[in-house]
């Protein structure tokens, strides 16, 4: 067995991961190639970060500005866009990949009940690429509004830490061979716009543990801090105000000229749009959420409108084309279900879960 060290020097020497892979008697996993040349790239930068001060710059976005500016905040210089693009190089080469925008989560205000469910419809998928976080922590204690005397005052990183790492290995469980990569929504960024306000003297201490929480044990690519991601001619996106109008599905394509597919989340309520051209059809799918649909600061007793479920895309990278998704779950009898094609999928509700939804 070769060891991590022969394997990112072989790396560096210019050979490709499959390359790599098939040097050796029996052959290596390509994808566990990368994973261990990219922890030995790790383990070498935390070295030399031990060993002496790094100057550091504000992290470079892909193709979009970031969700939001952070000009004077260092954070640790990333290898996650070297791991990304390699991912990226792999999918240009293939006809199909999948991908599936699993957004909404809201820790710690998770339903559990959804997230099963989902990790049953990642099973059966089985996508190349899963695009997560976009919105997957709620940071309520710390939002400008006004905040619910119930809230658990607790750490807040660690309030998310267990059950972002359950959902995490979850989806990873259900697709061992899928990447999978955080963007950031507007909850995400709650953090950010608290230290700024309240206390900078920490924000890049604060920030960097943050980063670390994401990226799990280097299980999660985080490249970059933007909102979006681009997969060949689909966008990943958590969402902003366009998403939230009537139309937010129309208003996504829009707002790209018609020139991308989007896939967004951010409006906890399923949309999809198609408008057809002389070349072929643009799509944009906003999908459903993954947390409570009861929100914790709605004390209205009202029905609540929000929608679980998430959205995917299959991308046809030589035709620049993809197909759009909505998995939408619907509760009855004491079940959450959807369905994938001709497959249906079942989630037992549990008996909490049961009762406030008064079925």
């Amino acid at each position: 067995m070769p060891s991590d060290a022969e394997l990112y020097a072989a790396r560096q020497a210019g050979a490709t991961y499959k390359a790599i892979a098939a040097s050796f008697t029996p052959p290596l996993n390509h994808n566990s190639v990368r994973g261990r040349v990219n922890r030995y790239r790790h383990k070498l930068a935390a070295a030399a970060a031990a060993a002496q001060p790094v100057v550091e710059t504000p992290p470079q976005p892909e193709e979009h500005a970031p969700l939001f500016p952070v000009p004077t905040v260092t954070r640790p210089l990333s290898l996650d866009h070297e791991q990304w693009d390699d991912n990226i190089s792999d999918m240009r080469h293939r006809q199909f990949v999948t991908v599936v925008h699993a957004s909404d989560v809201h820790l710690p205000f998770q339903d559990d009940d959804a997230l099963a469910l989902t990790s049953q419809a990642i099973e059966l998928v089985q996508p190349d690429l899963i695009v997560t976080l976009s919105d997957g922590f709620d940071f309520a204690q710390i939002s400008h509004f006004p905040h619910d005397p119930d809230l658990s005052q607790d750490d807040i990183l660690e309030n998310v830490r267990k059950p972002w790492w359950n959902l995490i290995d979850g989806m990873a469980a259900a697709a061992p061979k899928a990447a999978i990569r955080a963007i950031l929504g507007n909850h995400d960024v709650r953090l950010v716009r608290f230290l700024h306000e309240t206390a900078p003297q920490l924000r890049t201490t604060v920030l960097r543990a943050f980063d670390e929480l994401v990226r799990y044990q280097g299980r999660v690519m985080l490249p970059n801090h933007t909102s979006e991601c681009q997969v060949g001619p689909l966008t990943v996106m958590h969402g902003d105000k366009r998403t939230l109008r009537q139309y937010g599905a129309k208003a996504q394509v829009e707002g790209r000229m018609y020139q991308s597919f989007v896939l967004a989340g951010h409006a906890h309520r399923p949309g999809w749009y198609m408008a057809r051209g002389p070349r072929g059809a643009i799509q944009s799918a906003i999908g459903g959420c993954l947390c409570n649909v009861d929100p914790h600061y709605d004390k209205s007793g009202a029905p609540s409108t929000w929608t679980q479920g998430f959205a995917y895309a299959v991308v046809d990278m030589r035709a620049s084309y993809a197909w759009l998704h909505n998995v939408v779950y619907e509760r009855h009898d004491g079940l959450l279900r959807t369905t994938i094609g001709a497959r249906i999928l079942l989630q037992e509700v549990d008996a909490p879960a049961l009762a406030m939804a008064g079925d």
